[in-house]
């Protein structure tokens, strides 16, 4: 399951993607992982809705002819595993049914907590930190500075609910108070609420928690109104995407973000060569979409095909032309974690056909022996 959210593009969910068919093409081409076995895929887009995930993985379960569950009308091709989603909201679902098939699942955003416990999702890794691990950190910060006077805004959905509670239990425990907590929410009445909180409320240090959202924007812009010399914490969950380039632009904030990543690994310029997907007929169709998207083009199918079937330029050269002054390494944080999830996934298969390869060996020798 790789997020790439057609219906709302996002320049992050593309580099998932590519990371993804890079980690494909690159395992297929080492002859020391999964000799005689060419890995193929299938890609399914969750649009983060849960029942669209839902939807998507009994598909792939069952093939092109139907979701029909415990029944399987695929040809050829065997399933092994399931890279994905990138949200817990999304992910939770899909886990709860992937066990039922004992279907090994890694996760490459999902940091919901619940999904640690090993008897719930015995088959679900991931290659991100989970939430507790993320403001157990951030809790650490806040009492090495001798912050003890903080406020926290939460996104309005489970995620936020959830993250919240972890937030303050860890807090409490250090003995740091709360001085409010607000949820993210988009009318007028919040925003009035927020602004007499924030004018009797002084607390120059407000920590982000739950999934990241446009609407905290403002919510920021009336913090920074308020207080000078404020001080903004974003859990991982914030610090892509968007949010990492609209927080800088906002005055009298300085801004903490946590990532927990070792960035040794983007020194390799291939995994960013988006060059490798014209090699992928497959993804041709995607591509003149994006484009089509991105570049606010409306034309007809027809017309799109025309303006772009003979200009491999912008098939080819999609990262050079979108962000081209700004170092993309800065963005790829995340969508490594696509290309690690795949390359976790492969050494495991790789392990398990040379167990089994020694298990009959010595099983022929001491029936032979």
């Amino acid at each position: 399951m790789i997020g790439l959210s057609i219906q709302c593009p996002s320049f992050w969910y593309y580099l998932n993607l590519l990371d993804f068919i890079s980690a494909i093409d690159n395992i297929n081409q080492d002859p020391d992982i999964l000799p005689n076995i060419t890995l193929g895929f299938h890609l399914y887009d969750s649009w983060l809705e849960p029942r669209k995930a839902v939807q998507s993985i009994l598909q792939i379960l069952s093939g092109p002819n139907g979701t029909v569950p415990n029944y399987s009308c695929k040809g050829q091709g065997k399933l092994v595993g399931v890279i994905g989603d990138q949200y817990s909201s999304t992910t939770i679902p899909i886990a709860q049914i992937l066990g039922l098939y004992r279907y090994t699942q890694i996760s490459y955003g999902a940091t919901d907590d619940s999904l640690s416990d090993r008897r719930l999702y015995p088959h679900v890794f991931r290659t991100v930190q989970n939430d507790y691990v993320h403001y157990l950190a951030i809790t650490k910060l806040v009492k090495y500075f001798g912050w003890n006077w903080v406020g926290i805004l939460f996104s309005d959905n489970d995620t936020g609910e959830n993250e919240l509670q972890i937030l303050k239990r860890l807090l409490a425990s250090q003995e740091i108070c709360v001085a409010f907590e607000r949820r993210i929410t988009v009318s007028s009445a919040t925003m009035d609420q927020w602004r007499d909180t924030l004018s009797k409320v002084r607390c120059k240090v407000l920590i982000l928690c739950g999934s990241s959202t446009s609407y905290a924007v403002d919510y920021l812009y009336e913090f920074s109104q308020f207080n000078r010399n404020n001080i903004l914490i974003l859990p991982p969950g914030w610090t892509s995407g968007e949010m990492k380039i609209i927080t800088p632009l906002i005055s009298f904030i300085t801004s903490l973000s946590l990532q927990f990543f070792d960035p040794q690994i983007l020194r390799d310029e291939s995994l960013f060569d988006d060059n490798l997907l014209s090699r992928h007929s497959q993804t041709k169709q995607l591509i003149d979409d994006l484009i089509v998207t991105f570049y606010n083009i409306t034309s007809t199918e027809n017309g799109k095909n025309i303006n772009f079937h003979n200009d491999t330029f912008f098939r080819t050269s999609f990262l050079s032309i979108f962000f081209p002054k700004l170092d993309i390494h800065m963005f790829c944080l995340e969508s490594v974690r696509v290309y690690i999830a795949v390359e976790a996934m492969a050494e495991t298969i790789n392990l398990f056909n040379k167990f089994n390869r020694s298990l009959n060996i010595n099983r022929f020798k001491q029936v032979n022996g």
